[in-house]
């Protein structure tokens, strides 16, 4: 299986509108995979079936936590380091993820692919865009 960034974004509302836009494509659930902050994860799973990865905030970290960053990488730094994705792309959605953004990451398999060509509806995507540039429009 590969792992893909399929996109960074700003609100719960934004995330959970590509989740569902990546189901109607094909994908199952549990190939979906949204990162955000430990803080955001009740939210974003009130609004979607995906799977959440939270990360922790320096701030929500124990004592323990702490201690084992300063011997690794720290996860408040590098928080997509786990998903082994290209280092370029991978520092661009750590930001997003540090700004209290919402990133989604997919597991692509022949059989994900198989299901999107089957499930292509090009008007239903049509609405599927409309809606999210209306969500996005309506909280700018």
């Amino acid at each position: 299986m590969v792992k893909n960034f399929k996109g960074a974004y700003q609100s719960v509302e934004e995330a959970a509108a590509q989740v569902e836009h990546l189901i109607t494509e094909g994908y199952q659930p549990e190939d979906i995979t949204v990162v955000t902050h430990k803080e955001n994860k009740g939210t974003i799973e009130s609004l979607t079936i995906a799977e959440v990865d939270p990360i922790l905030n320096k701030q929500n970290k124990s004592v323990w936590d702490r201690v084992r960053d300063t011997f690794n990488e720290a996860e408040d730094t590098n928080p997509l380091k786990k998903y082994k994705l290209d280092p370029a792309i991978t520092q661009r959605y750590n930001t997003a993820i540090r700004n209290g953004g919402y990133v989604i990451i997919t597991e692509e398999s022949e059989t994900n692919k198989t299901n999107q060509n089957l499930t292509r509806n090009p008007v239903k995507e049509k609405k599927i865009l409309l809606y999210q540039q209306l969500v996005k429009f309506q909280y700018q």
